[in-house]
């Protein structure tokens, strides 16, 4: 049981990255309380070249639930576990059925209609997703259990691929923000193929993204 909030108290959401943001007391604004369940963090889905190395900046703000947030963290690490105790040819569905059978759970994938393969393509610095149409998996590294993904940065992509549906890769100093162009037509020629799933758009993930200048 919780008391409920009063009339007098403003509930806000809770920014880590700006501690300093926080008024619990304000003139106008009365008493502010913080939400430790609603997160806001910046997308950081931007890399731009400088002078003195390559610098990382966001088009928006991304806001997810903590509580989500943990129970992604924990299955993520059954399954790597259960892809590093056999050295075997993984397919999802093979995964999804030992992870139920282990752990007696559906997965946090199929309880917010998420779907294992968008689930595991979150998760590109820990599990390979291959094959035509990526009906196989791997870990990154061969019988290593660790997330090599932090979780921030997985709450990020889920949001910034509901607004559009696509899950694009991650930028880095080797991967810009605009994929390199083709010197011989001039046109853009991209590297790698974006995943696009009904379920990014659809999920019941508690997930969202908003550009700076909404």
């Amino acid at each position: 049981w919780q008391e409920p909030l009063s009339a007098w108290k403003t509930l806000e959401s809770h920014r880590p990255h700006w501690p300093t943001t926080f008024q619990r007391y304000h003139l106008t604004g009365g008493i502010r309380v913080v939400d430790h369940d609603t997160i806001i963090v910046s997308a950081r889905d931007k890399v731009h070249k400088t002078q003195k190395g390559a610098i990382r900046s966001s088009s928006g703000h991304v806001t997810y639930s903590q509580t989500q947030r943990q129970k992604v963290e924990l299955e993520i690490r059954e399954l790597a576990e259960i892809a590093a105790s056999a050295d075997c040819t993984w397919t999802p569905k093979k995964l999804e059925k030992l992870f139920k059978e282990r752990y007696g759970r559906a997965g946090v994938w199929n309880h917010y209609e998420l779907g294992l393969h968008a689930f595991l393509a979150c998760f590109p610095k820990t599990f390979e997703l291959y094959g035509k149409d990526g009906e196989f998996v791997k870990l990154r590294k061969l019988r290593n259990s660790t997330v090599m993904d932090h979780p921030e940065e997985v709450m990020a992509r889920l949001g910034r691929a509901r607004a559009d549906g696509v899950l694009h890769r991650e930028p880095t100093a080797l991967i810009p923000s605009r994929p390199p162009k083709d010197c011989n037509s001039g046109k853009t020629k991209l590297t790698y193929q974006p995943l696009e799933l009904p379920s990014l758009t659809k999920n019941r993930m508690k997930v969202a993204f908003r550009a700076v200048d909404e």
